[in-house]
């Protein structure tokens, strides 16, 4: 940051003021900078973008001053209850009874895309192997994500729910089509209020992906574990 002088002080002003106005994080304060430059004769681009703790960035067009994208990171007290009710109705949606506090939050804007990011997740202590699917942060810390929502910005609807369930007990399963087309239909309904009864299905067994799709309307995406578990519904 030491290093942003002269004309790139007036890309760390703008950053600022665009971080101060999306922002609740009163303590944000830019830790590094990036300047990227594409010379492609049809796409040249000019940006910056200025780094903060938790992946917080805001990237500015240095042509412009213009906001390009961003994220931020927020706490459940500084955001509209109607965001995490849509998220915490989600999971409920998916056969999980008991719905516990998110623990990440984030807004962010990326590739014309204005999205909340939800997600609860939890620090894995001891070998990572055992919990299935992990992921390491910047930390080095292990950690599994047992639920995540993306809801759209502008229109505080559902994008995507995907959860962990717990598998300790149960046997593997391979499902019917009829058998996810069955389990899929009423989450649907309640997720998104669709009747995917006249929708085309394509099913891709090696992910356990279910793709409802019909002519002019969004395709809907259901995927199962290898228990037979709905872990993730999406809406494209």
């Amino acid at each position: 940051m030491e290093e942003v002088t002269d004309e790139y002080a007036s890309y760390l002003k703008a950053a600022q003021s665009a971080a101060k106005q999306l922002s609740k994080n009163a303590e944000l304060a830019f830790t590094e900078a990036q300047f990227f430059q594409n010379n492609i004769v049809d796409n040249k681009i000019e940006s910056m973008t200025f780094r903060a703790k938790d992946n917080q960035f805001v990237q500015i067009d240095t042509k412009t001053n213009k906001l390009l994208n961003f994220r931020f990171t927020y706490k459940a007290a500084d955001m509209e209850r109607k965001i995490i009710s849509v998220a915490e109705q989600a999971v409920k949606s998916m056969g999980i009874d008991k719905v516990q506090p998110f623990t990440n939050i984030e807004y962010e804007k990326y590739e014309g895309k204005e999205e909340w990011k939800l997600a609860r997740k939890i620090e894995v202590k001891g070998d990572p192997r055992k919990n299935g699917a992990v992921m390491i942060d910047e930390n080095n810390r292990a950690f599994v994500v047992e639920a995540a929502a993306t809801i759209e910005a502008k229109t505080g609807k559902l994008i995507s729910i995907n959860v962990k369930p717990t598998t300790d007990n149960q046997k593997r399963k391979s499902l019917t089509k009829e058998q996810g087309v069955a389990i899929a239909k009423p989450v649907a309904k309640k997720l998104w209020s669709v009747d995917l009864s006249s929708y085309e299905v394509k099913v891709n067994k090696d992910w356990g992906e279910y793709t409802f799709s019909r002519k002019g309307n969004a395709s809907i995406v259901a995927q199962f574990d290898g228990f037979g578990n709905l872990v993730r519904m999406e809406r494209k």
